[in-house]
């Protein structure tokens, strides 16, 4: 008998659920589970074969601390993401120099990265996440744009203030925010822990080589010349109208 798997890549045996709307073995051969993941989810019904039942049972169980609903966690969660962009809107009016327009536009790239990382990489999002979110879940997109902030941030503060008791204390609070805002995505059952972890991971390196290369080779290059800067300049906008017509086709087509 053939084995039919997710469309993801994943060792879990094929589960149908109105998320994915698989075609597979006969139904016959499956049987329904209802799994309550945490307070704050609906229960979420699978069809599962009966020797699996085990294996699905322990993938579908939450730490015990994801069990009481949290008001206030949720609705960070929920507006993470446009507490980040208003940050950057008002980091960009404050001060929009090439450093700051280098950073954004490294900023745009890393969350475009994520989507290709997404692609290549195809592991299925936890149960906790079925009818919420359709897409791959490795790498977090979320996480990998918060690693990114967080380090480049953590970075400029040390930069402008110096390696001192102050400015050692505003870069790791500036870490410990953006860590906890990746960690939220953990806790809302919308990804794994490896998902976050790899996802804040990837947004770190690619902080570092982005901070490396404004300050290695950039950086002279755009001052050298106001072709260089308005190429920069013409980069940026470029990406910034594509990253805003993405989000807005995943809103449109509630894929967001």
């Amino acid at each position: 008998m053939n084995v039919h798997w997710h469309k993801f890549r994943t060792f879990q045996p094929l589960l149908l659920s109105p998320a994915y709307g698989h075609r597979g073995l006969p139904k016959a051969e499956f049987r329904p589970f209802t799994f309550i993941c945490s307070a704050h989810r609906r229960p979420v019904q699978l069809w599962a074969r009966s020797r699996m039942d085990r294996h699905v049972d322990i993938h579908a169980t939450q730490p015990p601390h994801l069990s009481t609903p949290r008001l206030l966690q949720q609705s960070l969660n929920a507006s993470s993401r446009w507490v980040t962009v208003a940050v950057i809107l008002a980091v960009f009016v404050l001060r929009h120099d090439d450093q700051v327009i280098w950073a954004l536009t490294g900023s745009i790239m890393n969350s475009l990265s994520s989507k290709l990382l997404k692609r290549m990489f195809n592991q299925q999002r936890p149960l906790t996440a079925l009818g919420l979110k359709a897409d791959p879940g490795m790498p977090s997109s979320h996480a990998q744009s918060f690693g990114f902030l967080g380090f480049y941030a953590a970075v400029a503060v040390i930069l402008w203030k110096g390696f001192n008791i102050l400015g050692v204390a505003s870069a790791s609070s500036v870490l410990l925010c953006c860590t906890y805002l990746a960690w939220l995505r953990y806790a809302e059952g919308l990804h794994t822990l490896p998902q976050v972890v790899v996802g804040a991971g990837f947004g770190c390196c690619t902080a570092a080589i982005w901070i490396a290369l404004w300050h290695y080779l950039v950086r002279e290059v755009v001052t050298s010349s106001i072709v260089y800067h308005h190429l920069l300049v013409g980069l940026f906008a470029l990406l910034t109208i594509g990253f805003i017509a993405f989000g807005v086709r995943k809103w449109r087509f509630g894929e967001a």
